[in-house]
C-alpha cells in the first residue's frame, strides 16, 4: 500500500483465533482510523465460517508507525498482553 508516493510497511498486531476478537480488533482500529490487514489461509477461513474459531488464527496487520497506538488501543479495550509479540519482532530482527 502507498500512500503520498510512501511505502507503507504494514506489521503484525496480533494472530487472532476467533471471530468475536476479529471483529472487536478490527472495530477498534477503524474507530481510530488505523488502516489494517488481515492474513490467513483458505482452510482456516473455513473453519472460521463453519466452527466459529480457526485452527490457526488470523494475524491482523497495521502500518509500522501505528503499531505502538493500535497496541495500546486493544490492551486497554481487550487486555491483550503483547509481550510474546515483542520478542517475536526481537527474534525475528536478529534473523
Amino acid at each position: 500500500m502507498t500512500t503520498n508516493d510512501k511505502e507503507i510497511k504494514f506489521v503484525k498486531l496480533v494472530s487472532v483465533y476467533d471471530n468475536f476478537n476479529i471483529l472487536a480488533i478490527k472495530g477498534i482500529l477503524k474507530d481510530a482510523n488505523i488502516p489494517f490487514q488481515e492474513s490467513s489461509d483458505s482452510a482456516n477461513e473455513y473453519f472460521r465460517q463453519i466452527l466459529g474459531s480457526q485452527l490457526i488464527g488470523t494475524d491482523i496487520l497495521v502500518p509500522e508507525d501505528s503499531l505502538q497506538k493500535a497496541r495500546e488501543l486493544v490492551n486497554m479495550v481487550l487486555g491483550v498482553d503483547f509481550r510474546g509479540y515483542e520478542q517475536e519482532e526481537k527474534d525475528n530482527m536478529n534473523k
